[in-house]
């Protein structure tokens, strides 16, 4: 039996630094168009919106995507995530996709709604097993903490004038507490 050559085919590598650089630009760009569609929206209480963001690259590993619906006045969001360090990543993902929901919404003129999420690869490496059982044996004796508030200027509603320098003035979080620094390794 002959064997089957595989077609070649070309790729254009980027540095990280550029392609991450295009995927955020298209990103926002994508944003944008998205808050102006569901501004346009937001009157009909039946209006269903769905758009789905990917920010792919063929040289990178992840691939994320949001569709968002409003509905009764609300926006909702499902995230999929192709792959997540759940330790280190998911805390992070979930408040930045939370924080960019309700940021869209009041920009929108709308309530934040709910946030559904999957994960298609989720995972807790091995050198993270030992800080993971000290965040359950804390959360054993201490029980769940007050969900801190999320604040956002309510003077903003143009979703590009939120200010994005360093101290973040138009977006605060109200009343976070913690019980202490844990140190998860990247990976194994």
């Amino acid at each position: 039996m002959r064997s089957k050559k595989r077609k070649k085919t070309h790729r254009t590598k980027l540095p990280g630094r550029e392609l991450r650089k295009a995927a955020q630009e298209k990103a926002v760009t994508e944003l944008g168009e998205l808050a102006e569609k569901a501004r346009a929206e937001a009157g009909d209480e039946a209006a269903m919106l769905f758009e789905t963001h990917q920010m792919m690259a063929e040289d990178l590993e992840f691939e994320e995507g949001i569709q968002s619906a409003i509905t009764d006045g609300k926006l909702n969001a499902w995230v999929h995530q192709r792959s997540c360090d759940v330790p280190l990543g998911l805390p992070f993902n979930v408040t930045q996709y939370a924080t960019l929901l309700c940021m869209l919404a009041q920009v929108c003129g709308l309530q934040p709604g709910t946030m559904d999420w999957s994960i298609k690869d989720a995972h807790i490496y091995v050198n993270q097993i030992d800080p993971i059982r000290e965040q359950l044996r804390r959360f054993d004796e201490n029980g769940s903490l007050p969900a801190p508030q999320l604040w956002l200027n309510p003077d903003v509603t143009d979703f590009f004038r939120f200010d994005n320098s360093r101290d973040c003035p138009d977006v605060k979080l109200i009343g976070y507490e913690h019980m202490g620094k844990l140190a998860f390794p990247i990976a194994q």
